[in-house]
């Protein structure tokens, strides 16, 4: 089934989008701020998972932008 959605609600979901994606950034940041604490205690293990989460999220907030940028682009044709 093909669903058609008109231009504002496609902008709609575009800026809940980039809302999620800034919610993200946030979680980014206190997560880095973690593992330079945890550095600084010598817990470099947990640190590292940490990193990972973070650059998951990172990774995350990037495609959640470009995706919202995708259809913010297709709601203005």
């Amino acid at each position: 089934m093909i669903t058609i959605c008109d231009a504002s609600e496609v902008l709609q979901r575009a800026q809940a989008l980039e809302d999620w994606a800034e919610c993200r950034k946030r979680a980014v940041a206190k997560l880095e701020l973690k593992v330079q604490h945890l550095l600084k205690q010598n817990q470099a293990d947990e640190a590292a998972r940490l990193r990972y989460a973070a650059r998951y999220l990172h990774e995350a907030t990037l495609r959640d932008r470009a995706h919202a940028a995708a259809m913010r682009a297709s709601a203005h044709q």
